[in-house]
């Protein structure tokens, strides 16, 4: 039968043994909305999943033309637990974002608080950490602290610090301030490419 009652008065299209409430043998089309209230229990679709689109190419493949806002998730997490999460539980890539430019300032990955901009990835490869405009590839607005080291290679740049410098100390009292134990070398000048020293300070 193309429709059929059971005794549980389960509805069955395409099927003469419903499994549920409703169940469906092929596919389904709508012109209006699908809603489901799952209240106790799950929904679930089986294949790719297609928004916007009727040929999908992942689990969940969400298209649109229009300039707009394409995915929003909310929800009213008060714990320390992710609000959404993507895992693998294999070896490969987890996240790939992508964008059409290269050439300007729109966000490709932008994180928030309540007070502003954490962090900011831009589509010209700019970077910015605790400020919304990064004018550099890794701009810094407040401080930075490292276990390891730092290094600069500013070639046919320029690298600079502001305000007071501390090595061996983090409070430095003046613009450079060098901190060193008794016995050990405080600045050493030697040229590139050679271990001899022109000058030194201990």
């Amino acid at each position: 039968d193309a429709i059929g009652i059971d005794s549980s008065q389960r509805i069955g299209i395409g099927t003469n043994t419903p499994g549920a409430k409703l169940s469906i043998v092929g596919d389904v089309s709508a012109t209006g909305g699908l809603s489901a209230a799952a209240v106790g229990g799950c929904s679930y679709f089986g294949g790719n999943v297609g928004i916007g689109t009727t040929t999908p190419e992942a689990n969940l493949e969400i298209c649109s033309a229009l300039n707009q806002q394409h995915l929003y998730i909310q929800g009213a997490n008060s714990g320390t637990s992710a609000l959404a999460r993507i895992k693998t539980i294999a070896g490969g890539s987890v996240l790939t974002l992508e964008t059409g430019t290269a050439s300007d300032s729109r966000d490709i990955l932008k994180a928030k608080n309540s007070s502003g901009t954490v962090l900011n990835l831009q589509a010209d490869g700019k970077l910015g950490i605790g400020t919304e405009v990064p004018g550099a590839e890794l701009s810094i607005v407040g401080d930075v602290s490292a276990t390891g080291g730092l290094s600069a290679a500013a070639v046919a740049g320029t690298s600079y610090f502001a305000g007071n410098v501390g090595v061996g100390t983090t409070s430095p009292s003046h613009k450079l301030n060098v901190a060193v134990s008794d016995g050990d070398d405080g600045i050493v000048l030697q040229k590139a490419g050679s271990s001899n020293d022109l000058f030194k300070f201990s």
